[in-house]
């Protein structure tokens, strides 16, 4: 069966338990130097934890500035979580003015809107002569028109500041001084990144409820795997996360495997530190949505998993998930290929090829946003990339606003599967939220819930 179709994406609207929260105090939205801040953790009820805004925001004027008010709640695994309001030293007013050059994108963040929340991102850096803020709202300032400078304010809490609207859920960002990236030293809640660095992380109102661990769910195990790679000939890690109820030692019945691809520079943890997929599985699991699996997420790093890569994945990543517990379909010798395969970006060019290269191991292929043959653009490149065609089946994602316009390859792939016949499913995200609709991990949240749903029908069928 062939499907295509645009959807304006509903959120996943899973109602957890009461819900449980590790109070931890995080300033999230102040940044600054180990000389302005206390090491101290601020308490969530303190009264220095509470900031002051403004019932009625002003647009970012010359004659006017912002305060910071929105209530946070850091909810990814593997980080902690905390019920701090975004202003933990006090209603501070930061100067935030549009500049008289800036552009459509610039404006838009800068300015309120519905649904949106004031944050006000700060910075202690008096020597530096240029402090950004790099993050999933403006694509880490891939572009001219969407960079966002701080603006000096010299008060009492800060060097440099500025005040975005920003939409609920999670947002990952970072400064940039000076040229150097610099995560936000008061915000102790981070994600791995690219260059072994970290992205500090901070959540606007409320998680996803799929993305928010359910109050007495049974956790599944996630641990590291760290394989001594032959091919590579070096160290690489592997993620690998196993149901509730299963154990690395268990040798009871052999579980189907998902195996999930990050995007390019990405570290293994993505998928669980910034995606949250293990309390999604577990949520998941818990409310009877699917059939328990386990999902193993290789590091790639920037190979766009080819030649050694794809080879280490296979023939050395598999079988160590395999030693650790039974896995079904792993030797590839069975009637039909039992595994599936998926990934973001670089990770969906990944899952595209290593579905082509080893038809009897992967019967599911599932590409987000993905990257082209050539491991960026060129949607003109899939007939002579994949000349024979795939044996494997196929469910794509692709957000409406792409930044990279990676879109482009997902509707000539869907194109290519349709000239030759290939079952696949096709779905456009056009999501209702901010900024929601992008080539982000913000995105894929908001799509991962489907992407585990998809991958248990093809694994119960």
């Amino acid at each position: 069966m062939t499907s295509r179709e645009a959807t304006q994406h509903k959120l996943a609207s899973r109602t957890p338990a009461t819900r449980l929260v590790r109070t931890l105090a995080v300033a999230i939205s102040i940044g600054c130097v180990a000389a302005a801040c206390s090491g101290d953790p601020v308490p969530a009820d303190s009264e220095a934890a509470t900031a002051e805004a403004s019932s009625d925001p002003a647009p970012n004027e010359s004659s006017n500035s912002v305060d910071s008010d929105a209530d946070s709640q850091v909810d990814s695994d593997g980080v902690e979580t905390s019920d701090t309001n975004f202003n933990p030293m006090g209603a501070v007013e930061a100067a935030s003015i549009i500049p008289a050059s800036a552009s459509a994108s610039q404006v838009e963040l800068m300015t309120p809107g519905d649904g949106r929340e004031p944050v006000t991102f700060r910075l202690d850096a008096p020597n530096a002569g240029v402090v950004q803020l790099e993050m999933t709202a403006n694509y880490w300032n891939a572009f001219p028109d969407s960079t966002l400078e701080l603006i000096r304010v010299d008060d009492e809490i800060s060097s440099h500041a500025l005040t975005l609207y920003l939409g609920p859920e999670q947002w990952l960002y970072r400064f940039r001084v000076d040229g150097t990236w610099v995560a936000d030293p008061a915000n102790p809640a981070r994600v791995g990144a690219e260059m072994e660095e970290g992205n500090s992380v901070m959540l606007v109102g409320e998680a996803l409820p799929l993305a928010t661990p359910q109050f007495g769910a049974p956790q599944g195990v996630v641990e590291t795997l760290t394989i001594e790679s032959d091919i590579l000939g070096r160290t690489i890690p592997a993620v690998l996360y196993l149901p509730p109820g299963t154990s690395a030692d268990d040798s009871s019945d052999e579980l189907p495997l998902l195996v999930l691809l990050h995007g390019f520079g990405q570290p293994a943890t993505d998928w669980v530190e910034a995606a949250s997929i293990a309390t999604m599985m577990d949520n998941l699991i818990a409310d009877g949505s699917i059939e328990p699996f386990a999902i193993v997420m290789p590091s790639a790093e920037m190979s766009n998993y080819l030649g050694n890569r794809a080879r280490h994945i296979v023939d050395e990543v598999i079988p160590a998930v395999a030693e650790r517990h039974p896995i079904r379909g792993a030797s590839g010798s069975g009637d039909a290929p039992a595994m599936a395969i998926g990934g973001f970006s670089m990770g969906g060019n990944g899952a595209v090829r290593l579905a082509y290269d080893r038809p009897d191991l992967f019967g599911l292929s599932m590409p987000i946003s993905m990257a082209g043959p050539c491991g960026t653009l060129c949607p003109d490149e899939y007939d002579s990339s994949y000349p024979d065609g795939f044996e494997a089946e196929f469910a794509m994602w692709a957000g409406v606003d792409d930044e990279l316009r990676l879109d482009e390859n997902h509707d000539a792939f869907a194109d290519y599967l349709t000239d030759r016949g290939i079952d696949f499913t096709d779905t456009r995200i056009d999501q209702p939220g901010h900024r929601l609709s992008g080539h982000s991990i913000r995105f894929v949240r908001t799509i991962a819930g489907d992407v585990l749903i998809r991958a248990d029908e093809f694994f119960t069928r």
